[in-house]
Order: structure tokens, then sequence, then C-alpha cells
């Protein structure tokens, strides 16, 4: 009978995985998750855009549900949608993305995404102070363009929320007439 103090392979120390420590794991599946879309013929800068951009999408399409929630809490159900309707739209094109490669399309439908819904989002719930300006987010997506774009190609993206801006201004009386009531401690 052997009294050796060394760990089995099965113990505490190898844990479920079998040696493979959790963090290494998580690691490993963060690198394959993010590089779903990947071509081997990729450059270096073309691999870190894509992976870099599903590592985004991936993400809002998570603090989505918290916004979900939200609205959902506040009785907002329209307001709900527009970010439940992202999630669903974001999924799709990492499905798209991660099948067909197509860089382009990832790139263009994220892209619209985030510069259209949260323009629909204020409309939504009453225009500018009742929704606390939450199209300044769509101004995030088109300085991300320039680095997911060519600069020419972003420049596209900056005037579509500059016309969706000036859009906003001139809808302000209008949707402003049926804002949201949604508590100062939330806004």
């Amino acid at each position: 009978v052997s009294h050796s103090s060394a760990p089995s392979p099965r113990g505490p120390r190898h844990g479920i995985l079998g040696g493979v420590g959790v963090r290494s794991f998580l690691a490993r599946s963060l690198r394959r998750f993010a590089s779903i879309g990947v071509a081997s013929s990729d450059s270096d800068q073309t691999r870190a855009q894509k992976a870099t951009l599903v590592l985004v999408a991936a993400s809002v399409t998570g603090l989505a549900v918290i916004w979900v929630g939200i609205y959902w809490w506040l009785d907002l159900p329209e307001a709900a949608a527009i970010p439940f309707t992202y999630q669903l739209a974001s999924l799709a094109s990492l499905v798209v993305f991660a099948r067909t490669r197509s860089y382009r399309f990832f790139r263009v439908s994220q892209a619209a995404m985030m510069t259209l819904l949260p323009f629909l989002l204020q409309w939504v719930l009453g225009g500018y102070v009742a929704s606390s300006a939450v199209s300044l987010w769509a101004l995030v997506a088109a300085i991300g363009t320039l680095f997911f774009f060519t600069a020419d190609e972003s420049v596209p993206w900056f005037g579509a929320f500059v016309g969706l801006t000036v859009i906003s201004g001139l809808l302000e009386p209008m949707v402003a007439q049926h804002a949201a009531e949604i508590p100062d401690g939330i806004r």
C-alpha cells in the first residue's frame, strides 16, 4: 500500500477539466469564439478587426439584457423591444458571419444596428430629455467604424449620425409630447 502524497490525476489539483485550468480554458474558448469569422488568408489586421467586432457585438448583445429588463420592469414594452430586436438580429449576424465569413455583411449589419437603434429608442422614449439622449451611443458606433472600415467608408456612417440627429431635432416637439415616465434615478 503506497501512501504517496502526490496528488491523484483526477484529484482537486486537476479538477473536472482534467488538468486544464479554468482560466486557461476560458481564455482558449474566448479566443476560439472571437475567431469565428477569421479565414486563414486574413492579414493580422483583418483578424484583429474581425475578432474585435465579434467581441463587441457579443458584449453589447449580452449587456442589452439589462436594458430589456429595465424597460420591461418600467412597463415600457415598446422600448424593451428595441434592444431585444438588436439581440436577435445581432445573434443572427454572428451566426451568418461564422458560417459565411462575410466580414462586409457582418460589419455593415452591426454598424447599421448600432447607428439606427439608439435613435429609435430615443424616439420611442420621448426625445432627448426623456431618453437621456440615448442617441449619443450612435456616435460611438460612428467612431467605431474608423476601426472596422476605411476612413472613406466611415464617412457615410458619420453622415447617418448627423442626419439622424437632425431628424431627431425635427421630431423632438412631437415625440416629447408622449415622453415615457422614467424615474429620475433611472434616467
